[in-house]
């Protein structure tokens, strides 16, 4: 039964057309603004991605710098990270993928950035409209003309290459697939598109960087019975909660990939939508269908990864298949989005609705007002706390802990906003799972006027994301704002 599927996956993905006139329902179930968006099914050939990569490789953009910032959200920058995170090269630092708004994360990263006429800034987003991809590289690119540089000769684009671009933009312009063709989005994001297979280029050694490849190629056909499989036996079951077990640490870019494509495709969908979506390398808790990401045959833990991210498409595909949801879109994000505009010139107004204002607080004082909203709140199990801007991995790590040791609750702690790029889709209509956001509110001390722009620019938006996303959410959620003790200095 389960090889139909997969029959069906890859008739859509090569001849839709002709899948749609025969009713094959990828053809409806893989469709953004009526554009087919199966262009990951079929992995490209090793001398086919080698094409695409040196049409980027031979420019001035690459040759010869030694650093590259990749800037951009959810599936296509943790790809970028992932490939950071596990690759094995005394080169890490040469790449970097920068996500977050947090203005102390974007500072950290520049002041250790010596030799900026050595760096080039690539944005990843098909659209180039996400806003905050449009905002690091619009910031990014007033540091490099504060530098003395000039931008245009440090900046490109991992996106759709349109046909009546002018012709001053396609140089600076590149496609995000293989073929060229925008049939992938940022759900299905790795690991055959540009995004990460350009920084395997850059971060390893080639032959390192074909042997992870072909192994994955060598591997696809197994990949896809197992996955197609534990699809079927699933889909039996609708609704049920999932449990995607994976190789790796808690809050690592995998994780985050993972979550991204399996909460934004299957989650709040329909009926059949899973109850619940967690990740993670230990055992599932009770109730939850595991699927297994964490064991397959490759000499390097990021050639392991590129395996997983692959079987995880083909899972979430196949299982759409059989729960028909339509798994290439997130629609639900347009309730927060189309909010920010609105409230980005009230953000140094107090937040207009209900709020708990944690005020002068340190960070205990903020765990004890979570301990006492969490044990009113015993109707839920599962709780996410977001923090616009996030707080550093290991205060993170030690809130969960213990928040997790005190209460009967099953607590996660993320950055916002790389949440609603992994997660707003699938908590919009969750009923197990209660979101508790966090804004906080700091006073910086800055020394230059640049400083103080990126700050307020990207604490104002980061809060306006956090209020939208909250009155999108409705009573599923809380509002926290907490306003630290004492200034932060600016680490410029």
């Amino acid at each position: 039964m389960y090889s139909q599927a997969i029959s069906e996956l890859f008739e859509a993905a090569s001849n839709f057309t002709q899948a749609s006139n025969v009713g094959n329902d990828f053809a409806k179930l893989g469709v953004e603004d009526e554009k087919p968006m199966l262009g990951w099914v079929q992995l490209p050939t090793w001398e086919d991605i080698q094409l695409a990569l040196d049409k980027i490789l031979s420019t001035q953009f690459i040759s010869g710098r030694t650093r590259f910032i990749f800037c951009g959200t959810g599936g296509w920058i943790h790809a970028v990270n992932v490939v950071q995170e596990l690759a094995s090269s005394s080169n890490q630092q040469q790449v970097i993928g920068l996500h977050s708004l947090n203005p102390l994360e974007l500072a950290a990263l520049l002041k250790n950035q010596h030799n900026l006429k050595q760096t080039t800034c690539i944005g990843i987003s098909l659209t180039r409209t996400t806003l905050e991809t449009c905002l690091l590289i619009e910031t990014l690119q007033e540091y490099f003309a504060l530098g003395g540089l000039n931008p245009e000769e440090h900046f490109i684009w991992l996106t759709e290459v349109r046909e009546n671009e002018k012709s001053s933009m396609i140089n600076h312009h590149f496609s995000l697939t293989v073929s060229g063709r925008a049939d992938i989005g940022a759900l299905f994001s790795a690991p055959s598109t540009l995004a990460m297979l350009l920084s395997m280029a850059l971060l390893l050694e080639k032959q390192l960087f074909v042997d992870s490849y072909q192994q994955l190629l060598a591997n696809q056909e197994v990949l896809l019975n197992r996955m197609a499989k534990r699809a079927y036996e699933i889909s039996q079951f609708p609704g049920s909660a999932l449990w995607f077990q994976t190789e790796g640490k808690r809050h690592s870019y995998l994780e985050r990939w993972i979550l991204q494509i399996t909460r934004q495709a299957l989650g709040s969908k329909n009926s059949y939508s899973p109850a619940n979506i967690l990740v993670g390398k230990d055992n599932a808790p009770s109730g939850f269908a595991t699927i297994e990401l964490n064991d397959f045959s490759a000499d390097t833990a990021l050639a392991r990864a590129m395996q997983a991210m692959y079987a995880c498409q083909i899972f979430v595909a196949c299982l759409a298949y059989w729960w028909k949801i339509s798994f290439v879109t997130h629609p639900e994000v347009k309730k927060y989005k189309k909010l920010v505009p609105q409230l980005l010139n009230s953000i140094d107004n107090a937040p207009p609705f209900e709020f708990c204002l944690v005020a002068d607080a340190d960070i205990r004082d903020l765990e004890t007002v979570l301990l006492e909203k969490l044990h009113l709140l015993i109707e839920y199990q599962f709780v996410e706390i977001v923090f616009y801007p996030g707080l550093p991995l290991n205060i993170c790590k030690k809130l969960e802990y213990y928040l997790c040791s005190k209460t009967k609750h099953y607590c996660r702690v993320y950055e916002g906003s790389d949440w609603n790029h992994h997660s707003f889709q699938f908590a919009i209509a969750n009923q197990q799972t209660l979101v508790i956001i966090v804004e906080i509110v700091n006073s910086f001390v800055s020394p230059s006027g640049f400083w103080n722009n990126t700050i307020n620019r990207h604490t104002q938006m980061l809060h306006s994301i956090a209020r939208s996303t909250h009155i999108a959410l409705g009573k599923s959620s809380l509002f926290i704002q907490w306003r630290p003790l004492g200034s932060i200095e600016f680490p410029i």
